[in-house]
């Protein structure tokens, strides 16, 4: 689905003003909305949902994206193979980009957190950058 379409969708769907015990009503006024921008029912509810899951709910109630910069979140294999390939140093460079950012390496806030394991013991240290698995990974200088 095109871009435009998905905010035409979006902005109707959140100017709608529904009592959350009609559900008929609900679902009437939903499918009425997709028809008008010719999509299926299920489709303006499947975008609903995953921009509810991608937290863009600053764009469902203004049509709009969130201008807001979202954390770069980091998430360090603290598993005893990373550890051994530095996942360690690599909490500790991270933590201070974070504390101390330069404007071409940590544009955006960051979120910093340690796992257990990520199960790519051989490939260590792995890091999972906003959901993306980074093996053998190194913070640039």
């Amino acid at each position: 689905m095109e871009e435009k379409k998905k905010r035409a969708v979006l902005q109707a769907l959140s100017e709608l003003e529904l009592d959350t015990g009609e559900h008929h009503a609900a679902y009437a006024a939903i499918r009425d909305i997709a028809r008008a921008h010719q999509v299926t029912p299920p489709v303006a509810l499947r975008l609903v949902q995953f921009q509810l899951a991608k937290g863009d709910h600053d764009q469902l109630s203004s049509g709009q994206p969130d201008t807001v910069a979202k954390p770069v979140r980091y998430e360090i294999c603290f598993g005893k193979a990373c550890l051994a390939k530095g996942a360690r140093d690599i909490l500790t460079q991270l933590e201070h980009l974070a504390t101390h950012p330069s404007h071409s390496l940590a544009p955006r806030p960051m979120k910093i957190r340690t796992c257990s394991c990520l199960h790519r013991c051989s490939k260590g240290p792995v890091v999972r950058v906003d959901g993306i698995l980074h093996e053998k990974f190194t913070v640039p200088e």
